[in-house]
């Protein structure tokens, strides 16, 4: 099985360590999870979430962080962000 690596971004985040982005049908919002090295403060909770592998690029707007959620591992200190697609808005 061949393994695809895309650049994801979000607003404000410097260094990403990983993302999964779990589709959701229906009223229910789409989630990413985005692991990302520990920084100070995010320009904004809310904006455009974007992978891009090659010349494809899928953007995801008005993306809000949900949680964030400190994690130990091997590594050291990670933040593991969830972010809810703009169907957050109509809770």
């Amino acid at each position: 099985m061949n393994e695809t690596q895309a650049l994801v971004s979000f607003p404000g985040i410097e260094q990403m360590r990983g993302a999964l982005f779990t589709l959701s049908p229906g009223i229910t919002p789409s989630v990413a999870t985005l692991e990302i090295v520990p920084q100070p403060r995010l320009e904004s909770l809310v904006g455009t979430l974007s992978f891009r592998q090659g010349a494809t690029e899928l953007r995801f707007t008005d993306c809000h962080v949900d949680t964030a959620t400190l994690v130990y591992n091997s590594s050291g200190m990670i933040v593991r962000l969830a972010l809810l697609d703009r169907r957050w808005r109509w809770r």
